[in-house]
């Protein structure tokens, strides 16, 4: 067979080059995307943290400017009898009715600090022991020249930390907040202190301090700033308790609350803090009364988890398999067309060796409508391919006689012998398939 002489017609393998390019490609694409997602992620958990964290902080300065609750009652009450006049059951009446005080957060202590000039101590211890107060003496963390700002009154008596008769002013941080209340006319708070002299530990509370004037001067204060007080009304701040009754922070979150000026002493943390490290933080500061906090916050990974968000790996293994299923896809329309290639250049091979045959090779249709006519018929009929391609092979290749005699043939109905199948009339499929030249026969 000459297909044979011209070697063999399996196709060739498509290279695998561009599906590997491709799946490549993609795997590198899904990188990208993979880390695309992860910084979405990130810019989205961190939006959600700050603003959770700025609620909170709201929260926080609310509770803070709730801290004042009592102490404006109590300086009223103080001034009504008078900061020198005032007894201590007086003092106890009045902490035990008012339910502001009572009912302040945190469950506060309110007192009363007496400025005593020096020289005067003696005289104020005694006055003191006649007011119902037999043990009371004075008690400093350091000496120190200058008044002394001696804690006085002070309910509920059991929970007063100092203690009753203590100095404030042999504190440093205490006297300039007690200074500071003085020169302003406004509430200040207390820096958180070490442990003071006769205490086991640190003071966990703080001292918020307002000023009293005498009721002559209370009008003018702005004007009479400079000029010393008598005494400040003081409340006690545990700001553990106050900031835990509250609902601060997000489910998830942790937050710790510090001064600025004193970051070792935490005044105030969740429990329990968050666990793992902490893939989210900020920090907020807040104004306390002339001091300022700093709320920290911190997220670990159960806050982003609780967010519900699409994983980099979820993007990543997607991208993959898109990837893989874009390149097995070119891998087979590769394979397809080379197939089709090679089907093509076989059927030129093919019509190649049928056009240069030196026989006469006719291809026609089912109807007899000619399709083909190589160079062989050319010779053979001399008829060219344009004169042969679309006719029929009745009309190019048998004489009109015979195609007469065909139609005559073909019109009659069949002789019958008896047995057997009809047998056709006329010549034979021999003499009518006679090539001619032109119409006249051979």
């Amino acid at each position: 067979m000459r297909a044979s002489r011209h070697g063999s017609l399996k196709p060739r393998r498509a290279p695998a080059g561009v599906s590997a390019a491709l799946f490549a490609l993609g795997v590198l694409c899904a990188t990208l995307a993979a880390f695309w997602q992860g910084a979405k992620n990130y810019a989205a958990a961190q939006k959600t943290f700050d603003r959770s964290a700025q609620q909170s902080a709201a929260r926080i300065a609310s509770q803070i400017e709730m801290l004042r609750a009592g102490l404006y009652g109590t300086r009223s009450a103080i001034l009504a009898v008078g900061p020198e006049q005032i007894r201590r059951r007086q003092f106890q009446t009045f902490a035990r009715s008012r339910s502001d005080v009572n009912d302040a957060p945190g469950r506060p202590g309110f007192g009363l600090v007496r400025r005593v000039a020096p020289g005067n101590e003696a005289a104020f211890v005694r006055a003191m022991r006649a007011d119902d107060q037999p043990g009371f003496r004075l008690q400093a963390d350091s000496a120190h020249p200058g008044a002394r700002y001696v804690l006085q009154f002070f309910e509920p008596a059991e929970s007063a930390r100092p203690k009753v008769g203590f100095d404030l002013a042999s504190l440093a941080a205490w006297r300039a907040a007690a200074d500071t209340a003085a020169a302003t006319g406004q509430p200040v708070l207390t820096a958180p202190v070490p442990p003071l002299a006769g205490e086991d530990a640190a003071i966990d509370a703080l001292l918020l301090l307002l000023p009293i004037r005498a009721p002559a001067s209370l009008a003018a204060e702005v004007e009479n700033q400079g000029s010393p007080p008598l005494g400040w009304a003081v409340k006690t701040i545990d700001v553990d308790e106050v900031l835990q009754s509250a609902d601060l922070v997000k489910k998830h979150m942790a937050l710790a609350v510090h001064d600025a000026e004193v970051p070792t002493v935490e005044l105030f943390a969740t429990h329990p803090r968050a666990s793992g490290p902490a893939h989210l933080q900020t920090m907020i500061s807040l104004p306390a009364y002339g001091r300022k906090w700093q709320v920290e916050f911190a997220a670990g990974a159960e806050f982003v988890a609780a967010l519900d968000q699409t994983p980099p790996s979820t993007v990543f293994i997607l991208g993959c398999l898109l990837s893989a299923g874009l390149a097995l896809a070119a891998q087979l329309l590769t394979v397809s067309s080379e197939r089709k290639r090679e089907l093509d250049l076989e059927r030129a091979r093919r019509s190649a060796i049928v056009e240069n045959s030196g026989d006469a090779v006719i291809g026609a249709t089912a109807d007899g409508k000619i399709t083909d006519w190589n160079h062989g018929a050319e010779q053979m009929f001399g008829i060219t391919a344009e004169q042969a391609l679309g006719r029929t092979v009745a009309a190019l290749v048998v004489p009109d006689h015979l195609a007469r005699e065909d139609q005559t043939t073909a019109a009659q109905p069949p002789a019958r012998t008896g047995c057997g199948p009809p047998r056709a009339r006329g010549p034979d499929s021999a003499e009518r398939a006679g090539p001619r030249r032109g119409r006249t026969g051979f």
